[in-house]
């Protein structure tokens, strides 16, 4: 009925910004790119289905990358637990694939705030989600959750 396809059009919007924002701050325009990326927030929600859930989960993962990239730390970790918490509702693969990838960044950011067992316990989440979304994708995100699991001492994945 009318309720799915507005659904799927306000996704096909949200993905068309997280594409936007994309090209924008490749064009390095960073505004811009932030805006993109909060509109497809605001309408992937608003869409209210996985797929629109995912597409929050990585406009917040985006505004993540671009906020730390702009030396916004506090700002960052805000985009990424929101990326990890959305992703998590979406519950599909691709969903928990965003879960990982914004946990590793996380915990990037936890460890250059000297927040280790915080750090430690994000490598751990997306050590674990990667593996749970059961792709090619996901198992990259696991695999690099182990080497930073390694690499800051964490003990091992399910420690």
């Amino acid at each position: 009925g009318r309720e799915a396809s507005t659904a799927e059009g306000l996704v096909e919007v949200a993905m068309a910004s997280v594409n936007l924002g994309a090209l924008l701050k490749d064009q390095e325009n960073f505004d811009g790119a932030r805006t993109a990326w909060e509109a497809a927030v605001a309408v992937g929600r608003e869409a209210s289905t996985t797929e629109g859930l995912v597409e929050v989960a990585m406009a917040n993962f985006n505004l993540g990358v671009l906020l730390e990239d702009q030396g916004n730390p506090d700002g960052a970790r805000t985009a990424y637990e929101a990326a990890v918490a959305v992703g998590r509702e979406a519950s599909t693969a691709e969903g928990l694939v965003q879960v990982a990838k914004a946990s590793v960044n996380l915990g990037v950011l936890l460890q250059d705030q000297e927040d280790r067992d915080g750090a430690c316990a994000a490598f751990r989440e997306a050590f674990e989600t990667g593996r749970a979304a059961g792709t090619p994708e996901g198992e990259e995100v696991a695999t690099a959750a182990q080497r930073a699991l390694d690499v800051f001492d964490c003990g091992p994945p399910d420690g």
